[in-house]
């Protein structure tokens, strides 16, 4: 079924349509980034915030993600991935259009909170959803359609927020919303997967062929589906299961102790929070770089290697992509910490004085400084263009593995009964852990400063991918049938294991006994 043939039109509109979607959140995103250097600058007290008064923007958000993936992950396992999908456009949109018209600080925090929640209920159903609608060699490629979209809505938030104001970013972002809801609604479908659930065989078969072309044979890969199904309902039955005890098995813990922790443990990296403090970064940094053009340029590049990651995941093994993706990005993020500490152990220079960018003094220089020295040219460029270099390479690195494959990951593994609901588990764990970090943020700048917080980042990032190369399972190439079946495999191989040596124990036991006896 792997290497058959089929028509990746229909399901590859189907799944540009879905990214509309994710265009808005990645625009919601990176509006914190926009807003808090902007609001700094405010003259109206009720809109002027400092850094920290602007971190409650990056935790509020996760925070109310945390409420939609729990609604979220129930919403579609009841009504359907596709319903999931139209109902969070409401809160997204609504958003938008309260922080274009906020008089106050106050109405933005609540408007971010309703963008989250609507954030954490799609996190539950975008990825699963298109997981669940593609074809098994092209399915890397669909869920990173996510991860593509995520980029341009980032980009087109700072591109405009950088040269118009940011109300008139709000308004363009709320427009394009609407529109993504009436695409949404008109071309999406149902997925064949959910509706077997709900045994709805005509339909899930019907919506099959579409996603396939109306030229493609399906008959294998729907009957795989179905008879996997029907093979799941016969066993409830058999052995008295509920879909709730699915939850404490190993067809739940095993991927849940895979994949989930290893997107938990991502969230430490540092990468979401770098994304959401993207100008303060480039400021802090020390760079004498525009930080709004440097954040393009940042948002740029990340979007294009975004759309080289459809081809490398379809190239790769996701274990070892994850492993080298990570390594990179921690290799990044070192060497964005030890060019500050370069520059603020060894430049006798404030990182707000840019009139001295690049002057190269040792700890113990007597030189006086209004002697005025030519800045060194090798020096200059550490300065200027290190922070901007390691921030491509790093979301080069995220977005052609570390972070395309994490939801990837966890809307394969966990058992198609359960899918949303368990992945909505991981949800709220990864928002818990965001709204943690990007609220410790500041703080971790104040306690350990620049340098040091991306140290930290760096050493938990390798750690992270070194974790996940080591639980994670192989998914590339295979249909959701086979991963659930892989892990059913090494539940019954345990098992067996178990009962093999126990039966072993019993035959010992007897054979003690005698010799005993005799004795």
């Amino acid at each position: 079924m792997v290497n058959q043939k089929f028509d990746l039109k229909p399901q590859l509109f189907v799944g540009v349509v879905t990214m509309t979607c994710r265009i808005s959140i990645g625009g919601l995103l990176s509006l914190s980034g926009i807003l808090i250097p902007a609001l700094q600058a405010e003259e109206d007290p009720n809109l002027k915030i400092s850094l920290k008064d602007g971190s409650w923007m990056v935790t509020v958000w996760p925070a109310m993600a945390i409420f939609g993936s729990m609604l979220g992950g129930w919403i579609a396992d009841t009504f359907g991935r596709r319903s999931l999908l139209l109902m969070c456009q409401l809160p997204i949109s609504s958003a938008w259009g309260l922080i274009a018209s906020a008089p106050s600080y106050w109405v933005i925090l609540i408007a971010m909170g309703m963008s989250g929640f609507g954030n954490g209920a799609l996190n539950s159903a975008a990825s699963v959803y298109l997981c669940e609608i593609s074809h098994p060699k092209v399915r890397g490629m669909m869920a990173n359609l996510l991860n593509i979209a995520q980029s341009i809505g980032m980009l087109l938030s700072y591109v405009l927020g950088a040269y118009l104001p940011w109300r008139f970013l709000c308004w363009t972002l709320f427009g394009f919303s609407l529109v993504s809801a009436v695409l949404i609604t008109i071309f999406t479908l149902e997925t064949p997967y959910y509706l077997l659930t709900k045994l709805r065989v005509n339909e899930a078969r019907n919506n099959l062929q579409k996603l396939r072309g109306p030229t493609t044979n399906i008959d294998e890969e729907f009957n795989e589906i179905l008879e996997r199904k029907l093979r799941l309902e016969a066993n409830k039955l058999a052995n008295q299961i509920s879909t709730k005890s699915i939850f404490t098995s190993s067809r739940f813990l095993r991927p849940f102790f895979g994949a989930g922790v290893t997107f938990i443990l991502a969230c430490f990296s540092g990468i979401m929070v770098i994304s959401l403090y993207t100008v303060n970064v480039f400021q802090e940094s020390g760079s004498s770089l525009d930080p709004y053009l440097g954040s393009i340029l940042v948002m740029s590049f990340r979007t294009f290697t975004s759309l080289v990651g459809s081809i490398v995941l379809t190239v790769f093994k996701r274990r070892h992509l994850l492993l080298c993706s990570s390594l990179i990005i921690s290799s990044s993020l070192f060497l964005m910490g030890g060019s500050n500490y370069i520059r603020r152990h060894f430049f006798h220079i404030p990182i707000e004085d840019k009139t001295l960018n690049g002057t190269w003094l040792e700890s113990n220089s007597t030189h006086d400084l209004s002697e005025g020295f030519k800045p060194a040219l090798w020096v200059s460029t550490i300065n200027n263009w290190i922070p901007l270099l390691a921030m491509m390479t790093m979301y080069a690195a995220h977005s052609m593995g570390f972070g395309a494959l994490l939801k990837l990951s966890c809307a394969e593994a966990f058992p198609t009964e359960i899918r949303s609901k368990a992945s909505a588990i991981v949800f709220v764990f990864v928002d818990i852990a965001l709204a943690g970090v990007g609220k410790a943020f500041p703080y971790m700048l104040e306690a350990f400063e620049f340098y040091g917080t991306f140290w930290i980042f760096a050493l938990t990032t390798a750690l992270t991918g070194i974790y996940g190369f080591v639980t994670m399972v192989e998914s590339k190439g295979k249909t959701l049938v086979m991963i659930e079946e892989q892990f059913e495999e090494k539940r019954m191989k345990r098992k067996n294991l178990v009962l093999q040596n126990s039966m072993e124990n019993n035959r010992a036991q007897p054979e003690t006994t005698q010799v005993n006896r005799v004795g």
